[in-house]
C-alpha cells in the first residue's frame, strides 16, 4: 500500500511547499481480509509551521477508512510502523503576467492593447530559479489577431508556460489567465485645411501662385479618442512647385501627421502660376519706390 502525506501548517510567510518525499513510500499491510478491505489510505504527518528550509522528520503512520476514521485494530500489521518525510521548503515571488500576441486585425481595424485577470501570479522555486525570473510571459501563438474585427478574448492556462520556467503556483487552482486582445474600428473624419496654411516650396522667383479653391479636403484616419481630438492646426501640408513654369496645374498636396493617425487616398489641389506683375514706378519727387511683395498671393 502506498503511503501519502499530510501536511500540517504553513511555512514562513514568503515560503511555499515544494515536493514532499517519503521513504519508504510502500509499506506491506497484512491481516484478516475484512479488516484490510477497510483501509482506505495510510498517511503520514509532519508540521510545517513558521519553516524557512527543507526539512525532514520520521512520521508514524496512521491509517484511516472512506469515512476518514482512523483504524486502530491489532489485527493489523504493518511492514512499517513509521517513515522519513522530507518536505522542500520554497520561496515565493510575485511577478507580472505578459501575454504576446500575433497576426494583424482586418483592415480598417487596429489593436490597441491587452487586459488581463489576474495581471500578477505568485510563484515558487528554488531561491536561483526566482531570482533569474522577473515575469511570465505567455507566447503570441495564444492570442492570434489574424482577421480580427473584435476584441478576441481567451482564458490560458499558464501552467506548461511555469513548468518551462522551473516554477510552479503557490496557488495552482489560480492557473487561469484571462486575457483580452482590444480591437477597435478605426473612424475617418475630414477636416477643411486652409490654402493658407500651405507651405509652398521651390517656386521659381519672379512667380506667383494662387489657389483654384479656397481649401483642401484632409480625409484623416484612426481610433476614435483620437479623431476626435484632432484639429486642423495639426496638419502640416506642403506643395513642391519645382520646375512649374507659368500655368495651371494639378498638384500633390503632402499632408504629415502624427503616426497614430493615417491620411487617406491622394489629396491634389488646383495651382496656378504666374508672372509677378511689375509694380509702377511712383512719380518724380514722391519718395523713392518700395521692394516687391511676397512670391505667394491667395484669391
Amino acid at each position: 500500500t502506498y503511503v501519502s502525506s499530510e501536511i500540517i501548517g504553513n511555512p514562513a510567510e514568503g515560503y511555499a511547499i515544494g515536493d514532499v518525499y517519503i521513504t519508504p513510500n510502500l509499506i506491506k499491510v497484512t491481516g484478516p481480509m475484512s479488516v484490510v478491505s477497510q483501509i482506505d489510505r495510510i498517511v503520514a504527518s509532519v508540521n510545517v509551521e513558521g519553516l524557512t528550509d527543507d526539512f525532514t522528520a520520521k512520521a508514524p503512520l496512521v491509517m484511516y477508512d472512506a469515512q476518514g476514521n482512523v483504524i486502530t485494530s491489532s489485527r493489523i500489521t504493518l511492514s512499517e510502523l513509521s517513515v522519513t518525510v522530507t518536505v522542500q521548503i520554497l520561496g515565493t515571488k510575485t511577478v507580472p503576467v505578459e501575454c504576446e500576441t500575433t497576426g494583424t486585425p482586418a483592415e480598417g481595424y487596429v489593436f490597441t492593447g491587452l487586459e488581463y485577470a489576474p495581471t500578477e501570479i505568485t510563484i515558487k522555486g528554488t531561491p536561483f530559479v526566482l531570482n533569474n525570473i522577473s515575469k511570465i510571459t505567455i507566447p503570441g501563438k495564444t492570442m492570434d489577431l489574424t482577421g480580427a474585427t473584435a476584441s478576441v478574448e481567451n482564458n490560458i492556462d499558464i501552467t506548461p508556460y511555469l513548468n518551462e520556467a522551473g516554477v510552479s503556483l503557490v496557488r495552482p487552482e489560480e492557473n487561469k489567465i484571462a486575457v483580452k486582445a482590444v480591437i477597435e474600428q478605426l473612424e475617418t473624419r475630414t477636416l477643411e485645411l486652409p490654402v493658407s496654411a500651405l507651405e509652398v516650396q521651390n517656386l521659381s522667383d519672379g512667380y506667383e501662385v494662387s489657389y483654384g479653391s479656397a481649401a483642401v479636403p484632409v480625409t484623416v484616419r484612426g481610433r476614435k479618442a483620437d479623431i476626435d481630438a484632432l484639429t486642423v492646426n495639426q496638419l502640416k501640408a506642403v506643395i513642391n512647385l519645382r520646375n512649374l513654369q507659368p500655368g495651371t496645374y494639378s498638384v500633390v498636396v503632402t499632408v504629415t501627421l502624427d503616426e497614430k493617425y493615417q491620411v487617406m487616398g491622394e489629396i491634389t489641389l488646383q495651382v496656378t502660376i504666374a508672372e509677378k506683375e511689375e509694380e509702377p514706378t511712383p512719380p518724380p519727387g514722391t519718395g523713392g519706390g518700395s521692394e516687391g511683395g511676397s512670391g505667394t498671393t491667395h484669391p
